[in-house]
Protein backbone atom coordinates (compact mmCIF):
# COMPACT_ATOMS: atom_id res chain seq x y z
CA UNK A 1 0.00 0.00 0.00
CA UNK A 2 3.08 2.39 -0.83
CA UNK A 3 2.68 5.56 -2.83
CA UNK A 4 4.83 8.33 -2.93
CA UNK A 5 3.25 11.78 -2.53
CA UNK A 6 5.03 15.13 -3.80
CA UNK A 7 7.11 16.71 -1.38
CA UNK A 8 7.79 13.73 0.96
CA UNK A 9 11.02 12.05 1.25
CA UNK A 10 10.19 8.96 1.80
CA UNK A 11 7.20 6.84 0.04
CA UNK A 12 4.25 6.72 2.56
CA UNK A 13 1.46 4.07 3.53
CA UNK A 14 -1.70 4.71 1.99
CA UNK A 15 -3.83 3.02 4.69
CA UNK A 16 -2.14 5.31 7.37
CA UNK A 17 -1.51 8.51 5.83
CA UNK A 18 -4.08 11.23 5.98
CA UNK A 19 -5.03 13.38 2.23
CA UNK A 20 -4.70 16.77 2.57
CA UNK A 21 -6.00 19.02 0.33
CA UNK A 22 -4.30 19.72 -3.11
CA UNK A 23 -1.66 16.64 -2.30
CA UNK A 24 -0.28 14.86 -5.39
CA UNK A 25 0.04 11.38 -5.36
CA UNK A 26 2.24 8.98 -7.19
CA UNK A 27 0.75 5.09 -7.41
CA UNK A 28 2.68 3.62 -9.96
CA UNK A 29 5.84 5.56 -10.55
CA UNK A 30 8.76 3.80 -11.02
CA UNK A 31 9.85 4.08 -7.36
CA UNK A 32 6.32 2.49 -6.01
CA UNK A 33 6.40 -0.34 -8.16
CA UNK A 34 9.99 -1.07 -6.98
CA UNK A 35 9.13 -0.76 -3.68
CA UNK A 36 6.11 -2.81 -4.57
CA UNK A 37 8.30 -5.19 -5.80
CA UNK A 38 10.64 -5.52 -2.53
CA UNK A 39 7.69 -5.42 -0.26
CA UNK A 40 6.37 -8.69 -2.28
CA UNK A 41 9.88 -10.53 -2.73
CA UNK A 42 10.07 -10.08 1.57
CA UNK A 43 6.53 -11.40 2.41
CA UNK A 44 7.11 -14.13 -0.41
CA UNK A 45 10.82 -14.90 2.04
CA UNK A 46 9.15 -15.86 4.60
CA UNK A 47 5.27 -17.33 3.09
CA UNK A 48 5.68 -21.34 2.47
CA UNK A 49 6.43 -22.29 -1.25
CA UNK A 50 3.90 -24.99 -1.40
CA UNK A 51 1.28 -23.83 -3.58
CA UNK A 52 1.07 -26.85 -5.88
CA UNK A 53 -0.79 -28.35 -2.85
CA UNK A 54 -2.34 -25.19 -0.57
CA UNK A 55 -5.99 -24.84 -1.19
CA UNK A 56 -5.59 -21.22 -2.56
CA UNK A 57 -3.06 -22.44 -4.93
CA UNK A 58 -3.70 -20.48 -8.02
CA UNK A 59 -6.17 -17.95 -6.05
CA UNK A 60 -3.96 -16.85 -3.92
CA UNK A 61 -3.99 -12.90 -3.92
CA UNK A 62 0.11 -12.81 -2.56
CA UNK A 63 0.59 -15.26 -5.90
CA UNK A 64 -1.44 -12.64 -8.17
CA UNK A 65 0.23 -10.06 -6.57
CA UNK A 66 3.70 -11.22 -7.43
CA UNK A 67 2.77 -12.58 -10.94
CA UNK A 68 1.10 -8.88 -11.35
CA UNK A 69 4.64 -7.14 -10.70
CA UNK A 70 6.86 -9.96 -12.33
CA UNK A 71 8.18 -11.11 -9.26
CA UNK A 72 9.05 -15.17 -9.58
CA UNK A 73 10.73 -16.25 -6.17
CA UNK A 74 12.27 -14.26 -3.23
CA UNK A 75 15.84 -13.14 -3.72
CA UNK A 76 15.46 -12.84 -0.11
CA UNK A 77 16.66 -15.76 2.41
CA UNK A 78 14.25 -15.39 5.67
CA UNK A 79 13.50 -17.36 8.62
CA UNK A 80 10.04 -18.88 6.88
CA UNK A 81 7.64 -19.14 10.54
CA UNK A 82 5.93 -23.03 11.07
CA UNK A 83 3.09 -23.64 13.38
CA UNK A 84 1.13 -26.57 13.59
CA UNK A 85 -2.00 -26.81 11.61
CA UNK A 86 -4.83 -25.64 13.70
CA UNK A 87 -7.95 -27.84 13.32
CA UNK A 88 -9.79 -27.92 16.81
CA UNK A 89 -12.60 -25.76 15.10
CA UNK A 90 -15.27 -28.26 13.79
CA UNK A 91 -15.68 -24.83 11.41
CA UNK A 92 -12.26 -23.21 10.56
CA UNK A 93 -8.94 -24.69 9.98
CA UNK A 94 -5.91 -22.45 10.84
CA UNK A 95 -2.76 -22.27 9.02
CA UNK A 96 -0.75 -19.64 10.59
CA UNK A 97 2.30 -20.93 8.30
CA UNK A 98 0.71 -19.37 5.61
CA UNK A 99 -0.53 -16.23 7.52
CA UNK A 100 1.27 -13.05 5.76
CA UNK A 101 0.19 -10.74 8.55
CA UNK A 102 -2.59 -8.88 6.87
CA UNK A 103 -4.90 -8.53 9.52
CA UNK A 104 -8.09 -8.71 7.15
CA UNK A 105 -9.21 -11.43 9.75
CA UNK A 106 -9.03 -8.63 12.15
CA UNK A 107 -10.93 -5.99 10.89
CA UNK A 108 -13.69 -7.82 9.01
CA UNK A 109 -14.17 -9.88 12.44
CA UNK A 110 -14.40 -6.11 14.75
CA UNK A 111 -15.73 -4.07 12.25
CA UNK A 112 -18.42 -6.33 10.40
CA UNK A 113 -19.24 -9.19 12.32
CA UNK A 114 -18.79 -6.97 15.24
CA UNK A 115 -17.22 -10.73 17.13
CA UNK A 116 -13.87 -9.38 17.82
CA UNK A 117 -12.25 -12.81 17.92
CA UNK A 118 -8.88 -12.45 16.66
CA UNK A 119 -6.23 -9.72 17.76
CA UNK A 120 -2.20 -9.38 16.50
CA UNK A 121 -0.29 -10.98 19.06
CA UNK A 122 3.46 -10.90 20.00
CA UNK A 123 6.09 -8.44 18.16
CA UNK A 124 8.57 -8.07 15.54
CA UNK A 125 9.00 -11.96 14.10
CA UNK A 126 6.71 -12.96 16.38
CA UNK A 127 3.83 -11.53 14.98
CA UNK A 128 0.50 -13.65 14.87
CA UNK A 129 -3.18 -13.42 14.83
CA UNK A 130 -4.39 -14.59 17.99
CA UNK A 131 -7.23 -16.07 19.34
CA UNK A 132 -7.90 -15.52 23.08
CA UNK A 133 -4.67 -14.88 24.39
CA UNK A 134 -3.11 -17.30 22.02
CA UNK A 135 -5.86 -20.04 22.00
CA UNK A 136 -7.11 -22.22 19.07
CA UNK A 137 -9.97 -21.27 17.82
CA UNK A 138 -12.84 -22.70 18.71
CA UNK A 139 -15.39 -20.30 18.64
CA UNK A 140 -19.32 -21.09 18.05
CA UNK A 141 -19.80 -17.94 16.62
CA UNK A 142 -17.85 -18.93 13.98
CA UNK A 143 -20.41 -21.30 12.55
CA UNK A 144 -22.37 -19.65 9.94
CA UNK A 145 -19.57 -16.76 9.62
CA UNK A 146 -17.20 -16.52 6.30
CA UNK A 147 -16.15 -13.18 6.53
CA UNK A 148 -12.90 -13.77 7.74
CA UNK A 149 -12.35 -16.71 5.16
CA UNK A 150 -13.63 -14.89 2.08
CA UNK A 151 -11.25 -11.98 3.19
CA UNK A 152 -7.82 -14.39 3.92
CA UNK A 153 -5.61 -13.63 0.73
CA UNK A 154 -3.23 -16.25 1.24
CA UNK A 155 -5.58 -19.74 2.65
CA UNK A 156 -4.38 -19.25 5.93
CA UNK A 157 -8.41 -19.71 7.10
CA UNK A 158 -10.50 -22.64 5.41
CA UNK A 159 -13.47 -23.44 5.94
CA UNK A 160 -13.05 -27.53 6.66
CA UNK A 161 -15.57 -29.03 4.27
CA UNK A 162 -13.85 -26.96 1.48
CA UNK A 163 -10.33 -28.46 2.46
CA UNK A 164 -8.82 -30.06 -0.12
CA UNK A 165 -11.03 -29.58 -2.57
CA UNK A 166 -9.74 -27.70 -5.64
CA UNK A 167 -11.51 -24.15 -6.71
CA UNK A 168 -11.53 -23.14 -9.94
CA UNK A 169 -11.00 -19.25 -10.53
Amino acid sequence: CVVEVEGSRTLVASCHTPIQEEMVIQTHSAKVIEARKVIVELLLASHPDNCLVCEKANLCELRKIAADLGVGTSRFKGRRRFYPLEEVSPYIVRDLTKCCLCRRCVRACREIKKADIFAIGFRGFGSKVVVDFDQPLNKDVCKDCDICLSLCPVGALIKREERFLLKKG
